[in-house]
């Protein structure tokens, strides 16, 4: 028993030993990359953003604060089709009519398999 415990720990030792040559020996496994400064971004595309925004109900400094928060990549994305931004949250008539049918469905399934249990 004493020699497996022997055995392991030198083990142990020996990949410990390896990976720190490793990290010393290949440096570049162990840099981090360099994140580049944010883009700037033409103030029409974000004053086009930020009208959509308000014409959906958000406020002005919301949307501001939304806005400034966007990448440079992402508020091009919106800004060339503003229409792709919606109202998120809440429900429409037909999705709520739709959703109250399948829960009807599956209640009359429900109790169609109670009832034949029951029988039997």
């Amino acid at each position: 028993m004493a020699a497996r415990v022997l055995r392991m720990r030198s083990t142990g030792l020996a990949l410990s030993m390896v990976a720190a040559v490793a990290l010393l020996g290949f440096p570049g496994a162990a840099h981090a990359d360099i994140v580049p400064c944010r883009p700037t971004v033409p103030e029409s595309e974000s004053s086009r953003l930020k009208e959509r925004l308000t014409s959906l109900g958000v406020r002005a400094a919301t949307a501001e604060t939304r806005v400034a928060s966007l990448t440079a990549h992402e508020l091009e994305f919106f800004a060339n089709d503003a229409l792709s931004v919606q109202v998120v949250g809440g429900l429409t008539f037909f999705e709520f009519a739709g959703g109250a049918f399948v829960m009807a469905i599956v209640g009359v399934m429900a109790l169609g398999v109670y009832g034949h249990t029951i029988k039997e």
